[in-house]
């Protein structure tokens, strides 16, 4: 009689058991904020440079130039795909980014943290201002 109990009460448990296995554990919820800038003056010839995109006041140089960087990696695709860059203007400016970003890392490893100066931003941001008028 004790085993047959148990037998059936396995066979329960194992039956109503996969059936609570399909329910799905709750999701935590997860609000996002960011914060946005208006852009002052907007882009130039379709082109965002860096005092459009970011404020000087809001985060640090590396993460400013970063912001930039990604900007332009977008940009350089979405024009490449419509049809308003050549396939070699694309590759020259996408070289140029590629260049920039390794000398940001040259300025991390030259300052011993992952952040850069106020002067080696400012070289920075020559470089893909010049960058964003090819």
């Amino acid at each position: 009689m004790k085993s047959f109990f148990i037998f059936t009460a396995s066979i329960y448990l194992a039956w109503t058991g996969s059936a609570w296995a399909q329910n799905k554990p709750g999701s935590p919820s997860i609000s996002l904020q960011f914060k946005s800038t208006p852009v002052i003056g907007g882009p130039v010839n379709g082109v965002a440079k860096f005092s459009d995109i970011h404020s000087p006041a809001q985060d640090s140089n590396a993460h400013s130039m970063n912001l930039v960087l990604r900007h332009q990696m977008r940009h350089i695709s979405k024009d490449f795909k419509n049809g308003k860059i050549t396939k070699i203007q694309a590759q020259t400016a996408w070289e140029n980014l590629k260049n920039i970003r390794k000398q940001e890392l040259g300025f991390f490893k030259q300052n011993g943290k992952k952040e850069i100066t106020a002067g080696q931003k400012s070289q920075l941001t020559a470089a893909l201002n010049q960058n964003s008028s090819i």
